[in-house]
């Protein structure tokens, strides 16, 4: 007698495949370093202050990049476009008399941005050179004033160790003594109005 043939179940197998691929990519930011002039350089006033930079990204040309430089005195002092290898040159002549914290920044196609900051001192390193200097406008020499008319003393402050909004003013008369004292105003203007003062020449 045969034997019986065993039935297998019959089973499907079905693989599904996923052409679906999501590619990510991700976007780093500008590297920036400050190489000159090193930090906490001082140079006298009115000296050429050469700033030397690099500015880098992965992901394009450094020469695409923007670049700016900024003085926490003076405000922006400007754009650079770097080499081909990155390199960035400023050169500085007017930088303002105290410390600055003078920032490189770049930014990238993607908004993303990279810093260096140095600290460069405009003195003259605690050397006395000099007093501030005075040109007085106004009044003019032998103006005469009625008793009761207010006496407007213009004028302006400058000094070659300190900026300007450091800068202590103050008018003396050879009759009444100190009448006024202040601080200069915008880039070292002086505008001072006087009280009324003993009638006489004053100098």
């Amino acid at each position: 007698m045969p034997h019986p043939r065993a039935v297998l179940p019959l089973v499907l197998i079905t693989l599904a495949a996923c052409t679906d691929t999501t590619v990510k990519v991700y976007n780093t930011a500008p590297t920036v370093s400050i190489t000159s002039p090193e930090d906490g350089s001082i140079y006298q006033p009115g000296t050429l202050v050469e700033v030397y930079g690099l500015a880098r990204d992965s992901q394009q040309d450094p020469s695409t990049l923007l670049v700016s430089l900024s003085s926490s005195l003076d405000g922006e002092l400007g754009t650079i476009t770097p080499d081909s290898e990155g390199i960035t040159y400023t050169a500085l002549s007017t930088l303002s008399a105290g410390l600055h914290a003078l920032t490189m920044t770049a930014f990238d196609d993607a908004g993303e941005s990279g810093q260096a900051t140095v600290s460069v001192e405009m003195s003259y390193g605690g050397q006395v050179v000099g007093a501030p200097e005075v040109i007085l406008i106004g009044p003019a020499e032998g103006q005469e004033y009625a008793g009761d008319e207010v006496v407007t003393v213009v004028a302006t402050a400058t000094d070659d160790e300190q900026s300007w909004d450091t800068l202590v003013a103050s008018v003396v008369s050879s009759r009444d003594g100190l009448i006024w004292t202040g601080n200069p105003a915008t880039s070292g203007a002086i505008s001072a109005d006087l009280p009324v003062m003993t009638e006489g020449f004053t100098p």
